[in-house]
């Protein structure tokens, strides 16, 4: 991935990383551990909405602090916040692609083999959601490394430029 690298200050970097480091928690408890724990409660269906939940009040969370941030003091902090939110679209994708398979699965259910059917195209209902998962997991993992050499995506700068006040170092 092409990025940009700036001269940028311990505190921004930290700042920088919270929604990352946000988003990965909330991938690794509530969609990994919490999911698994879900399946073995054998709590159903409903039980899948919890990690959904827990990811639109993460997002909420991350919508608001993004707009917490000054665009020209605080630019590299808010690129990132941005990204973070931007990242949690694909989480979103998932969730959706997911619900309209189970829910094509329930409406084409009938019969004898209803529940054969159901529990075969939820098995294959979650993939998307599970593939995008590991894809964001490792896109924010990437964010965190880069966050560290204070590089930005070439796609976020043209999205956000940077203020002139910003220095671009040479690395």
């Amino acid at each position: 991935m092409e990025a940009q690298s700036f001269t940028i200050d311990e505190i921004s970097r930290k700042k920088a990383r919270q929604p990352h480091e946000l988003i990965m928690l909330n991938l690794a408890i509530f969609h990994l551990l919490l999911a698994v724990g879900l399946i073995a409660l054998d709590i159903g269906q409903l039980g899948m909405l919890i990690p959904v939940l827990f990811s639109i009040l993460l997002f909420g969370y991350i919508y608001w602090r993004g707009g917490q941030f000054n665009p020209i003091t605080e630019w590299f902090v808010m690129v990132n916040w941005r990204q973070a939110l931007l990242r949690g679209r694909l989480l979103f994708i998932g969730y959706g692609l997911t619900a309209l398979i189970i829910t094509l699965a329930q409406l084409m259910a009938e019969g004898d083999k209803a529940e054969i059917f159901q529990v075969v195209f939820t098995r294959i209902g979650v993939m998307p959601t599970v593939i995008l998962v590991f894809a964001v997991l490792v896109l924010e993992s990437s964010s965190l490394e880069q966050i560290s050499r204070g590089r930005v995506p070439v796609g976020m700068l043209r999205r956000y430029p940077p203020p002139q006040e910003v220095n671009q170092s040479a690395g």
